[in-house]
């Protein structure tokens, strides 16, 4: 299970007038007020995204047995646009799975509105769910 912001928010460098228009001058002062204007703009989209996730994986653990969460994987070598907000797997009974599919696409259809789209993989083998053997046990 995957989550990752979309964004909206014009780049910093996007805040100017586009190509081909004409150029007013701007006062060190305007530029500096544009640039955090973005910047503001940019750190409210990625609350707003990581926000939306803790409340997807917090709407998803209640239907799991158990949870993992990884680290989030760098979207353009993953081959995904975004930042990757949320990476996780949960432990599902077999019975489980379709009222699981259905919480995803429930959520899925309200994230665009959070800034962040949801994606489900698998369902894939439980291997994020074995755990070490114990110290003095004998691996098989």
């Amino acid at each position: 299970m995957k989550v990752h912001a979309v964004g909206t928010a014009p780049a910093p460098a996007a805040t100017g007038a586009g190509p081909g228009a004409p150029r007013a001058a701007l006062s060190g002062r305007d530029y500096l007020r544009r640039r955090a204007a973005a910047r503001h703009a940019h750190e409210e989209e990625a609350r707003r995204a990581d926000e939306a996730a803790r409340g997807i994986h917090a709407a998803l653990t209640a239907l799991a047995e158990e949870t993992r969460l990884y680290p989030p994987q760098h979207g353009p070598l993953a081959g995904h646009s975004g930042r990757n907000v949320l990476n996780a797997a949960y432990l599902l009974p077999r019975e489980s799975g379709e009222r699981f599919t259905s919480a995803v696409a429930g959520l899925a259809d309200l994230a665009p509105e959070d800034g962040v789209r949801v994606e489900l993989t698998g369902p894939w083998a439980p291997y994020s769910f074995v755990g070490q053997a114990a110290a003095g046990e004998d691996a098989p």
